[in-house]
């Protein structure tokens, strides 16, 4: 966040880049690739156009692509809300992670056997109507009746 914290007496103002280890990945590159998209924000915010919060604007999306980058986003422009990014194996970025020293990590480690969310057991029943095959949701033994033919709809598998 671009200056998110300052003095209480005083002018000097400091930015923060938080990376959450439940979201890290195991691949040590991918983590210092996520720590440079954020760098990048900060960049723009100190050296450029600034956007709307949590935007990915053409400024960053070329800046992005001049370390070794590539954004990736749904509209293939690289910009937007939801944006990513890949790793070009000839860019900046891979040619400076490959001379990092063989132990240099981030200062935290990402937990591979921590406990997964179990995923909640689907509570209503599956329905399809066995002319016109649409499909409805519903409580276990409901009576639908498809509203185009009449026919009473029939339970399906998941």
């Amino acid at each position: 966040m671009h200056e998110r914290w300052d003095e209480v007496k005083g002018d000097m103002k400091a930015s923060e880049i938080s990376l959450n280890p439940y979201m890290m990945s195991p691949n040590m590159e991918e983590n210092f690739s996520a720590l440079v998209h954020e760098m990048t924000h900060l960049w723009q915010y100190q050296n450029g156009k600034i956007s709307r919060p949590g935007y990915h604007n053409a400024q960053w999306a070329l800046k992005m692509r001049e370390i070794g980058l590539p954004p990736n986003s749904a509209n293939g422009r690289g910009t937007g809300q939801a944006v990513g990014n890949g790793i070009d194996p000839e860019g900046k970025f891979r040619k400076a992670y490959q001379k990092m020293p063989e132990g240099a990590k981030l200062p935290f480690l990402v937990d591979q056997n921590r406990p997964q969310k179990a995923i909640p057991k689907r509570r209503q029943t599956k329905y399809q109507c066995p002319i016109y095959f649409t499909v409805m949701s519903g409580k276990k033994g409901v009576k639908l009746i498809c509203g185009t033919c009449s026919a009473e709809y029939r339970e399906i598998s998941s």
